[in-house]
């Protein structure tokens, strides 16, 4: 995650092999955990064949936001290419 995003912002929601792009519609994070509601604004790059999301489709996510390293997990960011190391 690059940090915290505010309600109406746009971000990059990457998962797997996945991105969209999305608007922050609710930002229920705290110290412990990163909580967003979001609501895809366009489809960047769709690989996946099982329950892809669509234009417009709303969805929240949660994830710990400390000791969190492994594959299949979300994560937004500021641009299409940015990616975690």
């Amino acid at each position: 995650m690059e940090g915290d995003y505010e309600q109406g912002d746009v971000a990059f929601y990457h998962e797997d092999a996945d991105v969209f792009k999305v608007e922050v519609l609710e930002n229920n994070s705290d110290s412990d955990w990163l909580k967003y509601r979001l609501k895809v604004l366009s489809v960047e790059q769709n690989l996946s064949i099982c329950n892809p999301l669509e234009i417009g489709e709303e969805f929240s996510v949660c994830i710990k936001r400390k000791n969190v390293s492994c594959g299949g997990l979300w994560h937004l960011t500021n641009d299409f290419f940015t990616t975690l190391s």
